[in-house]
């Protein structure tokens, strides 16, 4: 097993995520530069910074990052959730590489589920399957996609 080797942590406080009211700070890990990966050369990550944050509310636990594109954050495990454990047990670099891998998933499934959820919407409207009705007494419409017609199961 290869250990993950880094160095020049960014530490600058205008790079980090804020942490809201009512959440304390559970993980900081700045920004760092991966050396010799795989590709043969450093890989800098000092853009980005994640911090692991718990609601002192509901106990629910938040990831949290800021980037060159701005901050985000996800729900990451709730109390008791053995996600937290693993997080706690890893080393920093460890921790840093986990948060990112964790961030990068959540973000291609988003974007996955936006482009088909268009996709199927687009193929609605074509084929005429879109429906909106403005819902009575209100100011809202209500929008629908009716199911495909299939010629074997209609009478």
């Amino acid at each position: 097993m290869t250990t993950i080797r880094t160095r020049d942590t960014e530490t600058q406080d205008w790079r980090a995520p804020r942490v809201p009211e009512r959440e304390e700070l559970v993980h900081d890990e700045p920004g760092r530069v991966l050396m010799g990966s795989a590709l043969g050369c450093d890989v800098c990550y000092r853009s980005f910074w994640y911090r692991l944050t718990r609601s002192t509310v509901t106990r629910a636990y938040f990831l949290r990052v800021k980037h060159g594109g701005g901050e985000e954050s996800i729900l990451f495990a709730h109390e008791g959730d053995p996600l937290v454990k693993i997080a706690a047990a890893l080393d920093s670099d460890g921790r840093f590489f986990l948060f990112a891998e964790l961030m990068r998933v959540y973000n291609d499934g988003k974007e996955r589920g936006e482009r088909e959820t268009a996709r199927t919407y687009v193929n609605a409207f074509a084929q005429g399957r879109l429906k909106k009705r403005k819902a009575r007494g209100q100011n809202v419409y209500r929008v629908h996609i009716e199911p495909e017609h299939n010629p074997l199961f209609d009478h």
